[in-house]
């Protein structure tokens, strides 16, 4: 039986031929590609545009007609920070994903971290935004949450 083509020493030399080619031919693609990468720089998030109020006081939100910020419906602490379940009422039947933007204030009303969560609402069933904090429940207990609609 004859051996397959790539395991010939021809073969061997003609595949590390090919490989080599490829990625010389690659190089100037890959040097452009981080070129471009390091001259752009994302858009900043248009804070004029968005709204935040506190989690106890937010209720219906006035941008998004028909929702409603209930309360923190739980607090689960984990090895890599804490998940933050807020419950919402959907009013509206609005659906789709929305994006809420999320910030830890301390009491002094310093920046203690800002977080980015996804609801996927629906006309029917239990509406739950979960927000992801990696900092201690100390932080969260003496801090205010604000929602960012």
């Amino acid at each position: 039986m004859k051996r397959p083509w790539i395991l010939t020493p021809r073969g061997q030399r003609l595949s590390m031929l090919l490989a080599t080619l490829l990625s010389i031919i690659a190089l100037p693609i890959g040097i452009n590609q981080i070129q471009s990468e390091a001259s752009s720089s994302p858009a900043a998030l248009d804070t004029r545009s968005v709204d935040y109020c506190e989690v106890s006081t937010c209720g219906k939100i006035a941008k998004l007609a028909g929702l409603e910020v209930l309360e923190i419906e739980s607090v689960d602490v984990g090895p890599y920070g804490i998940l933050i379940e807020v419950r919402l009422l959907n009013h509206g039947l609005l659906e789709g994903d929305r994006e809420v933007w999320a910030e830890l204030r301390s009491a002094t009303g310093g920046r203690i971290e800002s977080m980015r969560g996804v609801v996927n609402l629906s006309p029917k069933g239990r509406q739950v935004l979960e927000l992801f904090f990696t900092g201690s429940i100390e932080e969260l207990e003496s801090g205010k949450l604000l929602l960012g609609f």
